[in-house]
């Protein structure tokens, strides 16, 4: 009972963090029209040009949750280690376009 109370907790939270406005508004006025014209937008919603299912057939969600939380695979270790770089951020140039991961 105090798992469920923990996670509808967190989903409340996660709701009211992402209704934020900086996480965008709903469209209006010349943006609006603009999606209502697109040949994808169909039904109040975008349409993928090609079907693109959620999971393959034969699966189901319980099944994959199971698989992810009780199988281990010998996939989630790599063979050898993964190469990095040590990286002084504070070093680096800020005019300078960087990807650091």
């Amino acid at each position: 009972m105090t798992m469920i109370i923990v996670i509808a907790a967190f989903a409340a939270a996660g709701g009211v963090f992402m209704s934020q406005s900086r996480f965008g508004k709903e469209p209006s006025g010349e943006r609006l029209a603009r999606i209502e014209r697109s040949p994808n937008y169909r039904d109040g919603v975008f349409q993928n040009e090609q079907p693109t299912p959620m999971m393959k057939e034969g699966v189901t969600y319980s099944g994959v949750l199971k698989d992810f939380l009780f199988n281990r695979s010998d996939r989630q270790t790599p063979p050898s280690p993964l190469p990095s770089q040590k990286i002084d951020l504070s070093a680096l140039d800020p005019k300078e376009d960087v990807f650091v991961w």
